[in-house]
């Protein structure tokens, strides 16, 4: 009961489904090839459209060549698919982690009952005897080497309790082979920024010599700030006007605040009528298109081999059930004779004829070969008889 794998199960979507399905049908005949899927039972099947987007879903039933689904695995996105996508069942990485979840559950002999018995805030541990049972908050304590409340540090060489602090108090270093330690203040170095002080009381802080309580702070309004204001007093205070903000970014305004950083006039224009007066645009691409090379050069064409060009290297053979209308495959032969044959439940019409059957390209022959139906398909080309 688990996860399922077999090796090299593959076939197709016999009908489309859309992205709200929870339900699909391979070709006929090939849901056997998978895995059955009884109480408890699943696996990972990864389908794929022609244009290489693809959604992973878990299969938790099979009957025949019908399976009940859940879409949308793995960080995929549930997606329309139409009838002919690849349908693969691959090694995921969630059906890896499944697996190894499986054996670790089954070598500490950890049962589905003991887990659904587990009372709130328990936990799963190693207790006397060796096996994983349910362990108290004592236990886990006893575990991890402290008693209820201690913070726990990493000492030289082993993992010790602290202790409880007390209200206000904070933790702090202890240093190059010293253990920490609660303290009431603290003081932090900050290079030529000088130092901030936190006081046992916690009321007030010093920075830069320029006193900052917690009172000036808390009536602080919304959106306003403690930094140096633009009077030059060198007193923190609350920045509450346009010249404070320009003065600490170093501008008189706007435009002054753009040329510093690099922006040039199109930063201040809208996102729907931005006019582009000179230079030089870069890097442009659409409107550009590059054929896909097929993976099969020579042997018998599957779904990925859709929508290419098949620079064929020996003979190849098209089966029914794999590709779908309106798909293309165009043929180069090369400098030698080639062959397409009619393969399984395919019908190869000889483009302008009534003829069916193999079709043969002649030596540096360019054929087009366009899919009519999901057994039908046309080849046509000077040099294809």
């Amino acid at each position: 009961m688990g996860v399922k794998f077999k090796n090299n199960v593959r076939s197709a979507l016999d009908t489309a489904i859309s992205a709200s399905d929870l339900g699909l049908v391979v070709t006929f005949g090939d849901g056997t090839l998978f895995p059955a899927a009884g109480a408890g039972d699943y696996f990972y099947m990864t389908i794929e459209a022609t244009d290489g987007s693809y959604e992973i879903v878990k299969v938790t039933a099979r009957s025949g060549d019908s399976m009940t689904i859940v879409r949308a695995q793995e960080g995929t996105t549930a997606r329309a698919f139409t009838a002919g996508a690849s349908c693969a069942l691959r090694i995921t990485n969630q059906g890896l982690l499944d697996k190894v979840a499986e054996d670790n559950l089954a070598t500490n002999s950890v049962t589905l009952s003991k887990l659904e018995t587990l009372t709130a805030a328990r936990v799963l541990g190693s207790v006397a005897g060796g096996n994983a049972s349910q362990l108290t908050a004592t236990q886990v304590l006893d575990l991890i080497g402290s008693t209820q409340g201690n913070v726990l540090y990493r000492g030289a060489s082993s993992w010790a309790a602290l202790g409880v602090g007390t209200a206000g108090q904070v933790l702090q270093s202890g240093g190059a082979g010293a253990n920490p330690s609660w303290a009431t203040g603290i003081l932090v170095t900050d290079g030529d920024k000088g130092s901030i002080t936190v006081s046992s009381s916690g009321t007030v802080w010093t920075l830069d010599d320029a006193a900052v309580t917690l009172a000036k702070m808390a009536n602080l309004s919304q959106y306003q700030l403690i930094g140096r204001s633009s009077s030059g007093s060198g007193v923190p205070q609350a920045i509450s006007t346009s010249a404070d903000v320009y003065t600490m970014l170093g501008s008189a305004n706007n435009a002054a605040i753009r040329t510093n950083i690099g922006l040039g006039s199109i930063a201040t224009q809208g996102s729907g009528a931005v006019a582009i007066t000179g230079g030089t645009i870069m890097g442009i691409t659409s409107g550009q298109m590059t054929a896909k090379t097929s993976i099969t050069t020579t042997g018998t064409m599957v779904l990925a081999d859709a929508d290419t060009v098949c620079f064929m290297t020996g003979n190849i053979t098209l089966n029914g059930g794999v590709f779908s209308s309106p798909q293309v495959i165009l043929f180069y032969s090369g400098a030698s004779s080639r062959t397409i044959t009619q393969g399984t439940s395919m019908t190869l019409r000889l483009g302008g004829t009534a003829t069916t059957g193999d079709r043969t390209l002649a030596a540096r022959t360019f054929a087009a070969a366009l899919v009519i139906g999901t057994n039908e398909i046309v080849i046509a080309g000077s040099g294809v008889t």
